[in-house]
């Protein structure tokens, strides 16, 4: 397995098990006694090491947990135990996870992107949940499909992949082909020169992030990612229920994200959640760099936001 450029302390790190999935969650003390308790849902292509530095900012404020998702981070995917990824069964299992760790009262639930859809489908299935919930808080979340704005060249060349992708034989060749070593480190190479937050000047950086892309891809199961990616663009959290979400959600987002239109998240949440308002982010990509330390974190939040986080 390929190593992450950031470690992690091994005392924050524990072992879980839901429902036959073994994984892992982050723990962060509330080392300012705020007696405020943090849940970060993390997105696609993911794992723990990737958000430590948003767990670190976030533990200024509380407490932080954050726990593996099914398919990401080496955590066991849905198909080890006989389902399929879905948004049902995402929301199960953050529900089985939030229930299980007594995490049932005022909490301050944070999802990223497909973190915040899946946070959004327990929220509408487990009406119970809602009343465990301060505040919601997406960053750079989406609720459908129809909020990509993304290029019909992109969806070209991405979609055979997935729909291969997500059958057992097709994600048994990718892998076989395209994530052997040699291939895997040529693919990054080949990647970094057009992907948004490779775009650096320091080789330094560049390295550590070409480090976590090729960890990312060695935990995360490629079965789970292709699936999840179809799940993205297909489907809309508005058509599984009439009922609202009795919150207001808060969405972090920037107005230079490559793949989401605002506008249309928009009207997508307000579907969704008894209100909507937003912040942006001092950021020109979809997301913080995978390796951006705490203080990096910091700088891309306004005053604003940073006063609904030590809100009580």
């Amino acid at each position: 397995m390929n190593k992450p450029p950031i470690t992690i302390p091994k005392t924050q790190l524990e072992n879980i098990n839901i429902n036959g999935l073994a994984g892992r969650v982050l723990r962060l003390p509330d080392k300012k006694f705020r007696n405020k308790k943090i849940v970060l849902i993390h997105g696609q292509h993911a794992a723990i090491e990737r958000y430590y530095s948003m767990c670190e900012f976030l533990n200024d404020y509380g407490e932080v947990i954050m726990p593996d998702l099914p398919g990401f981070g080496g955590m066991s995917s849905f198909y080890q135990i006989g389902l399929k990824p879905s948004y049902d069964n995402y929301a199960d299992y953050l529900y089985t996870f939030l229930k299980t760790q007594e995490l049932t009262e005022d909490i301050w639930l944070v999802g990223n992107s497909f973190g915040a859809q899946c946070m959004t489908r327990m929220l509408q299935k487990y009406p119970d949940s809602q009343a465990w919930i301060r505040q919601p808080i997406a960053v750079a979340g989406f609720a459908a499909g129809s909020n990509f704005h993304v290029s019909n060249k992109f969806r070209f060349l991405l979609f055979p992949l997935i729909y291969v992708g997500q059958t057992r034989l097709g994600s048994s060749l990718i892998k076989l082909v395209a994530f052997n070593r040699f291939s895997l480190n040529l693919m990054i190479n080949v990647f970094s020169r057009f992907k948004a937050k490779m775009q650096n000047d320091d080789q330094n950086l560049k390295s550590d992030m070409m480090a976590m892309e090729k960890y990312l891809w060695s935990v995360n199961d490629k079965r789970t990612h292709a699936k999840t990616a179809i799940m993205m663009f297909r489907y809309d959290l508005t058509r599984y229920s009439s009922k609202k979400i009795k919150h207001k959600l808060h969405n972090l987002i920037t107005d230079h994200d490559q793949y989401f239109d605002n506008q249309s998240v928009e009207e997508s949440f307000r579907k969704l959640y008894l209100g909507y308002e937003t912040s942006l982010l001092n950021l020109k990509i979809h997301n913080p760099s995978m390796i951006a330390d705490k203080q990096a974190v910091s700088e891309l939040l306004s005053e604003e936001v940073k006063e609904l986080l030590a809100g009580v």
